[in-house]
């Protein structure tokens, strides 16, 4: 999260840099310059337009052209300094620091259905209510959230290690394993409230596989109320149609 701080500060300099070396090349006032699509151009004169690659031409190979006291090349180095750091990271009386100030948040819901005869589990609907903070790339964002949820799903309906009675393992491929293939796993809603954090420069928050913590517990709750009727209590995981069997079988014998 806080790496996007030196990639922002970086981008900012480099900006300025690309705005001074257009500015000068073109002839043209700062204040009207326009930066878009990788050009950098004066609104309503044709003639003054350049690319950024034009740009990196001159910034590297045509000192010549350079404004004065510019330096070559198109470059940046900059280090981010975290605006919080003081007091929280210094070490207290127990000799421990606060290096976490933002939390990325979430709500896991799912509806199942439960085949009594066979225990096997179907998950109808699934959605996540998330908290990223503020989104800079919705596809990536999207995509850590589908993909950890699905490991998640997957994890709650059939993945886990199965040994026999004498320690040897019996899962040793991924078709032993029980890992959920697309066919299995469901469509997953997604649903973004984004809270901007206070302690980040954008207002970002951590976008990781936080779906995958959630969604076991979301897919043992939804399965317990189905089975609320027989007072079936979810112990553990996972939840393969064996195992949602021996759990109504068992309920069935009380």
């Amino acid at each position: 999260m806080y790496d996007i701080g030196a990639v922002l500060g970086a981008a900012t300099k480099l900006r300025e840099k690309v705005v001074a070396l257009a500015t000068h090349v073109l002839n043209a006032d700062s204040k009207e310059l326009v930066i878009q699509d990788s050009t950098a151009y004066v609104p309503g004169s044709p003639t003054k337009k350049i690319t950024f690659a034009e740009l990196g031409r001159i910034a590297y190979n045509n000192q010549s052209l350079l404004p004065k006291g510019f330096e070559a090349g198109l470059q940046i180095t900059y280090y981010y300094t975290f605006a919080h750091a003081e007091p929280f990271l210094t070490p207290g009386p127990d000799r421990r620091v606060r290096a976490q100030f933002t939390f990325a948040a979430g709500a896991h819901a799912a509806v199942v259905e439960v085949d009594k005869e066979t225990g096997k589990v179907h998950v109808l609907r699934y959605l996540v209510v998330g908290d990223n903070g503020t989104i800079l790339n919705p596809k990536v964002v999207d995509g850590q959230i589908y993909g950890s949820a699905a490991h998640g799903i997957s994890v709650a309906l059939g993945e886990g290690f199965v040994y026999d009675s004498e320690g040897q393992l019996l899962t040793l491929t991924l078709t032993d394993y029980g890992k959920s293939s697309t066919l299995e796993t469901p469509n997953i809603e997604v649903v973004h409230h984004p809270v901007p954090s206070h302690f980040t420069p954008l207002g970002q928050k951590a976008a990781g596989e936080g779906g995958a913590i959630p969604s076991p517990a979301c897919i043992a709750s939804a399965v317990e109320d189905a089975l609320k009727p027989l007072g079936i209590k979810v112990r553990e995981l996972p939840l393969s149609p064996e195992a949602v069997w021996r759990l109504i079988q068992e309920a069935n014998q009380k």
